[in-house]
């Protein structure tokens, strides 16, 4: 599985599939997939090649939650 597989079998994507939509509380986040995958590729991919937890992964790249991801995944 590469990034994209596994960010298409993990989020809801809009209508073109060029955006993540995550449903927070009655909000709705957008970020498109090249950004996404911009932000958190690496940490993805080393967490798929090595069997880790990928959203952990995420989480750890970004241990500050400067980007404000952390909460929504």
């Amino acid at each position: 599985m590469n990034v994209d597989d596994w960010i298409r079998t993990r989020f809801f994507l809009d209508r073109d599939e060029a955006e993540i939509i995550i449903r927070e509380n009655e909000y709705i986040v957008g970020v498109s997939i090249v950004d996404f995958v911009s932000m958190f590729g690496d940490a993805i991919q080393h967490a798929l090649d090595n069997d880790l937890n990928v959203v952990q992964a995420i989480k750890d790249s970004d241990a500050n939650n400067e980007l404000g991801y952390n909460d929504l995944l």
